[in-house]
């Protein structure tokens, strides 16, 4: 990491420190991390888009399973408005965040290959990138007093630019899933699935070496 940014760093503590201390006690301190609106509504749009993609798998009907991907993208931007809007961004809501996501695109793509199977080895392959690779590099960010991907840049800017910036993130939900869903034929998507699993092992790579330069672990008692 570069000197000027971790000077320019906040102190542990005040990302990763006592949230009991700073919170008034235990309770608080979980009041604060688990009951926010921004956690409600990414729990809505789960919750929502899961019926909607098992009520397209029931019918046979791909108009539900593409609206529960409206759901999800609609409810993502919500969810990410209001924890900015409300000042209520904390690691676990990050973290919950993070598995939302996969867990709405991998029920999205089952329920989207059931209607198009001929399309599964994009599908496939993207969320093997989406939900492995990607989201190894996601939640990385917990070993710096960063409270989510977003602030990444304060860590390694060309991380950050190539993997969360607004851009990049748009890039990697949007992208694969339109091309698939927009053109008749899946070889525009895999070439753009191909690229994106590229720029992931390139920058899991430098995410290696970005974390080999922290403090290390102490050692195990007893060995």
């Amino acid at each position: 990491m570069d000197p000027l940014i971790r000077s320019a760093l906040p102190p542990p503590t005040s990302v990763h420190g006592s949230l009991a201390g700073a919170f008034g006690g235990t309770r608080g301190a979980i009041r604060h991390e688990v009951c926010t609106w921004a956690n409600l509504a990414t729990l809505v749009r789960v919750l929502g888009a899961f019926a909607l993609f098992a009520i397209g798998w029931r019918t046979g009907l791909l108009r539900w399973t593409l609206y529960g991907l409206l759901v999800y993208w609609v409810g993502d931007l919500l969810d990410g408005w209001l924890a900015r809007a409300l000042r209520q961004e904390t690691l676990l809501g990050a973290q919950i965040d993070i598995v939302s996501d996969r867990i709405s695109v991998i029920m999205f793509y089952i329920s989207y290959i059931a209607h198009r199977p001929e399309k599964t080895l994009t599908a496939l392959l993207f969320l093997v990138q989406f939900a492995v690779i990607d989201m190894y590099l996601s939640n990385q960010f917990v070993r710096w007093p960063v409270l989510s991907p977003n602030y990444f840049y304060m860590v390694d800017r060309e991380t950050w630019k190539w993997l969360w910036s607004k851009p990049a993130k748009a890039l990697n939900t949007g992208l694969v899933t339109l091309l698939l869903i927009g053109l008749p034929s899946q070889w525009p998507a895999l070439v753009a699935t191909l690229v994106l699993i590229g720029i992931r092992i390139k920058y899991s790579y430098r995410m290696l070496i970005l974390t080999s330069e922290l403090p290390a672990a102490p050692p195990v008692p007893g060995r």
